[in-house]
């Protein structure tokens, strides 16, 4: 997936386009660099939390954290081709193209990326407390958990995408 986007990315940057986008860039760079801050404190958090928890074994532990980092990591690598995405539809938009599908893809991408998020926001308050001396009572969080976890990844699938089809519309205005 991380390939994908730097592969998008290198597309993007259009010799003769990236001076007319250097601002709009310059823009979404600040904006992509302080979600990426806000993230990345918010997994701080999860870890610290994850780690204070001594019903959760260490590779149990490591899993959630590595699940849940992914997630966060995937989607705020996403949100920031959005940014660049948009920067481009922005620059069509100015040139008098019809950019309705690409919008449409973009705005996508940015919806779907947040879902992910959010999917997996609650996953570790909902898993930490759980011990063994709970189960099965604890079946019903950990399903809920592992749910979560999957509509993140549908959702970063669909992201993913949704970047396809904008990168192939913002080629299509040429």
């Amino acid at each position: 997936m991380v390939a994908l986007v730097v592969a998008a990315g290198a597309v993007l940057v259009l010799p003769e386009a990236a001076a007319a986008q250097t601002g709009a860039i310059d823009v979404a760079k600040k904006t992509c660099d302080a979600a990426i801050a806000k993230r990345l404190a918010s997994l701080g958090t999860v870890k610290k939390n994850l780690d204070a928890a001594p019903a959760v074994a260490s590779p149990n532990r490591a899993t959630l954290d590595s699940q849940t980092g992914r997630v966060q990591v995937a989607a705020g690598t996403l949100k920031h081709l959005a940014g660049l995405l948009q920067a481009r539809v922005d620059a069509a938009k100015a040139r008098g193209k019809d950019i309705a599908s690409a919008q449409g893809y973009v705005t996508e991408l940015g919806l779907k990326a947040d879902a992910a998020t959010r999917a997996v926001e609650g996953v570790p308050a909902a898993v930490l407390p759980l011990n063994a001396a709970g189960f099965p009572g604890n079946r019903p969080p950990l399903a809920a958990a592992r749910a979560s976890v999957e509509t993140a990844r549908g959702a970063l699938k669909g992201a993913v995408a949704a970047a396809g089809s904008a990168i192939g519309a913002l080629k299509a205005l040429g």
